[in-house]
């Protein structure tokens, strides 16, 4: 069970109310177009994890795809109106893709996305193509 009295509960938010994370470090806005296309054909069925003033968390790249997509509501899970406290945790890219790597080593096995079936190899060609046009080391 989870450490509060109150179940988690999912509610429906104005996109407007909800504000991006100023420091999150994933830079995702050549896959909004993907999210689009997974929206339109499942619906919006992970909700946006946000702290009660609307500080987005969780969900980055599924809010930047609804508002493209002209959607004035979207669900939302905010914590601390569960009596939770929400905390964002950050990981380097470059610890990920090690761990990845990692499990590829031992299971013999290709990691793929589950949401649309890229392989990991497939991602890290697009993300250092994303870094070596805007000049960012891949990863960061």
């Amino acid at each position: 069970m989870l450490p509060s009295s109150q179940p988690m509960e999912i509610q429906v938010w104005p996109v407007e109310r909800l504000v991006f994370y100023a420091r999150n470090p994933r830079k995702n806005d050549s896959a909004v177009d993907r999210m689009c296309s997974s929206i339109r054909e499942f619906g919006f069925k992970i909700p946006v994890l946000a702290r009660s003033d609307g500080e987005v968390v969780d969900g980055h790249l599924r809010l930047k795809a609804a508002r493209k997509l002209g959607i004035t509501e979207v669900p939302v899970a905010a914590a601390e109106l569960t009596e939770r406290i929400c905390y964002g945790l950050e990981l380097d890219p470059k610890y990920v893709d090690v761990i990845v790597q990692r499990w590829q080593q031992l299971t013999g096995k290709k990691a793929k996305l589950a949401a649309d079936g890229r392989t990991f190899e497939e991602i890290s060609q697009e993300r250092q193509k994303e870094a070596d046009e805007s000049g960012v080391a891949a990863g960061r």
